[in-house]
């Protein structure tokens, strides 16, 4: 199982117009499922909005093809759970755990995990992603 996370700042030019409203935080929210459905072909079998200490995130979960390969229309397809936490001011971070295909994802301890995650309201500068 791989869990990678990466946090980034969306201009606040591109989201002054709908965040930090939730309705707005459901659309980027709706955005990420999308993306995940074209680029990787996802077949998403959860899809869920947490509120946990103020901090909104979308838990999605299902297959997809293999993000870390180059050819993503080639990869085989693995088991994915992803959750993206909307932060205020811009603030976005994902964290992603990758297994198998018919590896289960969405167990309650897994869930946990993802939901474990929260965003600082510093400015974060290293543009880079963590494996962990």
């Amino acid at each position: 199982m791989r869990l990678d996370i990466e946090s980034f700042t969306i201009p606040v030019q591109a989201v002054s117009t709908g965040m930090p409203t939730m309705m707005g935080k459901q659309m980027l929210g709706d955005y990420y499922l999308k993306q995940l459905v074209e680029v990787n072909k996802a077949t998403i079998t959860r899809y869920e909005t947490h509120i946990i200490d103020g901090n909104v995130m979308f838990y999605l979960a299902g297959h997809m093809k293999n993000p870390n390969t180059a050819d993503t229309s080639a990869a085989a397809p693995v088991s994915f759970a992803a959750t993206i936490i909307l932060g205020n001011e811009g603030n976005v971070a994902v964290a992603r755990m990758i297994g198998p295909a018919g590896t289960s994802l969405s167990t309650p301890e897994l869930i946990d995990v993802l939901d474990g995650f929260k965003l600082t309201t510093t400015l974060n500068t290293n543009q880079s992603s963590q494996v962990l």
